[in-house]
């Protein structure tokens, strides 16, 4: 086990790559992407402190998407070749990773609803919500939070234009739902961003 540092933009595994590795980020962020077939990035995940990595690969060894640090970032690396053994010896890393197979499964299906029936606005407040989940899961303020992705990134993740984020993001911070600044986000009403993500009904009456 080791904990090797990251710089932003430099990629710890690649899609196709041979499973070598687990990975649980220990500072800063990462994103998970795949190249279609024009040759274009479409990412498909994103990931804060406390995240396990490569998670994708248990099935058939090898990779499914590139992991890349979205800023300068720190990975704990566990070898595959050691995972069934540790998970034998200590029954706590068993449950930890299926812990996080269980997240990462349900967060491959909120994304499915949101690309499958919302709205753009309802897109970029479903991410805000993840992302301010992820936050209070670490124990940190949703105040000043960092978007981790750049807008074409978060397009790319939302199914949308670049152009289209901007719009939704400026739109929020115009309505007082949020605070902008570059990439920079502060929550300012947090109940008026979950009715926007279309999963909560506003009371009747």
């Amino acid at each position: 086990m080791s904990s090797p540092s990251s710089a932003r933009g430099s990629r710890i595994s690649r899609a196709g790559a041979r499973f070598e590795y687990l990975y649980t980020i220990l500072r800063g962020s990462f994103k998970a992407s795949v190249a279609t077939s024009r040759g274009e990035e479409q990412v498909t995940g994103f990931y804060l402190p406390g995240a396990m990595l490569g998670l994708d690969a248990l099935g058939t060894g090898r990779h499914a998407a590139s992991l890349v640090a979205t800023e300068d970032s720190e990975v704990c690396l566990v070898a595959a070749r050691h995972l069934e053994q540790r998970c034998a010896s200590a029954p706590q890393t068993a449950l930890r990773v299926r812990g996080e197979l269980a997240r990462e499964i349900d967060a491959r299906r909120r994304l499915m609803v949101v690309l499958g029936c919302k709205t753009a606005e309802e897109r970029v407040a479903s991410f805000l919500v993840e992302l301010a989940s992820s936050y209070v899961a670490l124990g940190q303020s949703t105040q000043n939070m960092s978007l981790v992705l750049k807008r074409r990134e978060i397009g790319s993740y939302l199914g949308i234009t670049q152009e289209t984020v901007s719009r939704v993001l400026s739109g929020l911070h115009d309505r007082g739902v949020i605070r902008l600044v570059q990439k920079r986000v502060s929550l300012l009403d947090a109940d008026g961003l979950a009715r926007l993500t279309g999963d909560v009904k506003p009371p009747a009456g």
